[in-house]
């Protein structure tokens, strides 16, 4: 089974009035793979995936991968034509090494005065190396331990680039499956993120992080999410963080500074 993968920061001490309930000094951004969502907005993700939620537990593994299977080979063959499917993506992902993917926001945010789409690009020669290779998990915890056994040997550098809405028809807020044109608006590079080589899943760092949550809630005002998507996220992803907590055992925890992240 391959399914879409995710792509969070954290960006720690940033200044100016924040969404309501978040009292942190954090900003967070939550990515996927796929430049579009799979579904226009909330309603009709509900309507489109509550059968799957009911129905995906009662499916033995084999199943769910021949579907897996089925969805990532009729993808690559459309792709032939230029119309690959977002839902057949999202039950079918090539198997591409996570690191060397880029990272879509999907849906829209405000950017100060303007209104804008981000993207997080892998440029380190190491990552380009990787974006060409079959990728092939070797164990069941395939993706972490790949990640991790790069990270002991490479650093690997971003850049995270926005993209601005210039007009309502091209550019629609409440449509997340609208693919904004990049010929009419391009992305423009704002930041360089560099991961240095470290173990990347040190138990002290995993403990510490297993108190902390990745949300579009967690925002600045001037960077308040938009559309019915981003709307429902607000809620859905507080609501699922303080599940996860409350079965780990752990208190919410917000990080003011770098220095507080084990070393």
């Amino acid at each position: 089974m391959s399914t879409p993968r995710g792509f969070s920061i954290k960006v720690l001490g940033v200044s100016g009035e924040t969404l309501p309930g978040h009292t942190g000094t954090t900003q967070d951004f939550v990515f996927d793979t796929g430049k579009a969502f799979i579904v226009p907005g909330a309603k009709s993700f509900l309507q489109a995936f509550k059968p799957n939620a009911e129905l995906a537990p009662h499916l033995n593994d084999t199943v769910k991968g021949a579907v897996s299977t089925v969805s990532r080979v009729t993808n690559k063959a459309l792709s032939i034509f230029g119309t690959e499917s977002g839902q057949l993506d999202f039950f079918g992902h090539p198997f591409l090494h996570p690191l060397a993917e880029c990272y879509y926001s999907q849906v829209p945010s405000r950017f100060g005065e303007y209104v804008a789409e981000f993207r997080v690009e892998p440029v380190t020669p190491g990552l380009k190396e990787l974006a060409g290779k079959e990728f092939e998990p070797q164990d069941a915890n395939g993706l972490r331990t790949d990640v991790v056994d790069f990270f002991k040997t490479h650093d690997a550098d971003y850049v995270f680039s926005a993209q601005l809405a210039t007009d309502t028809e091209h550019f629609p807020i409440e449509d997340a499956t609208a693919k904004w044109p990049e010929d009419v608006s391009p992305f423009q590079p704002v930041a360089r993120i560099t991961i240095p080589a470290q173990d990347a899943y040190e138990p002290a760092r995993v403990k510490y992080i297993e108190a902390l949550s990745f949300s579009p809630a967690h925002a600045l005002a001037s960077m308040r999410p938009l559309g019915s998507l981003n709307r429902a996220r607000l809620y859905a992803y507080t609501a699922l963080a303080a599940k996860r907590r409350n079965e780990l055992g752990v208190v919410q925890q917000e990080p003011e500074s770098i220095s507080e992240f084990p070393a």
